[in-house]
């Protein structure tokens, strides 16, 4: 079963972090797709969303991916 978690503020607060932990399976292969909405100028190059991506590989999942709904 997939699972989703939408969070206007990455992972900054412990709260987030954990609710983030408690859905992953770190015994399989874990991926996550990162959909930015803000600063539709900058993107996935905004640092902020570098920052969730670099988060998402910390928790140790196998693939981190942007997609861009506007396009």
């Amino acid at each position: 079963m997939n699972k989703l978690l939408l969070t206007a503020y990455g992972f900054s607060t412990d709260k987030i972090k954990r609710a983030a932990l408690g859905l992953l399976n770190i015994e399989h292969s874990s991926k996550a797709c990162i959909i930015s909405t803000s600063r539709p100028e900058e993107k996935e190059k905004h640092p902020q969303m570098q920052q969730i991506r670099n988060d998402l590989l910390e928790f140790r999942l196998d693939q981190v991916d942007f997609l861009d709904v506007e396009f």
